[in-house]
C-alpha cells in the first residue's frame, strides 16, 4: 500500500471514515487526494480496511449485512403480519 502521497490530515480523514463504516466516503476522499480512478481507490481502501481490522478489530466495522439479512427481516415481517391478521 502506498500512502506517501497522502498528507497526515487526509490519512486521518480516511481512517475516520473507515472506522465509522463509511467506505464510500473514504474512497471519494482517496480519489480526490490522489487523482486515481475508482477501481484503484476502491482496492486501496479495501486493503487499508483489512489492515485496520487486523490492528484494531474491536473498532473497525465489518459490513455483514446483505441479502440474507433482508430475507430474515422480510420473513419476520410476514410471520408477524400472518399472526396479526
Amino acid at each position: 500500500m502506498n500512502q506517501t502521497e497522502l498528507s497526515a490530515e487526509v490519512k486521518q480523514q480516511i481512517t475516520d471514515s473507515i472506522l465509522a463504516g463509511r467506505k464510500i466516503e473514504a474512497i471519494k476522499q482517496y480519489r480526490i487526494s490522489t487523482g486515481l480512478g475508482l477501481k484503484e481507490s476502491k482496492d486501496f481502501i479495501e486493503q487499508f480496511t483489512t489492515e485496520l481490522s487486523k490492528t484494531h478489530p474491536e473498532i473497525v466495522q465489518v459490513n455483514r449485512s446483505g441479502c440474507g439479512s433482508a430475507a430474515v427481516v422480510l420473513i419476520g415481517l410476514c410471520i408477524t403480519a400472518y399472526w396479526i391478521v
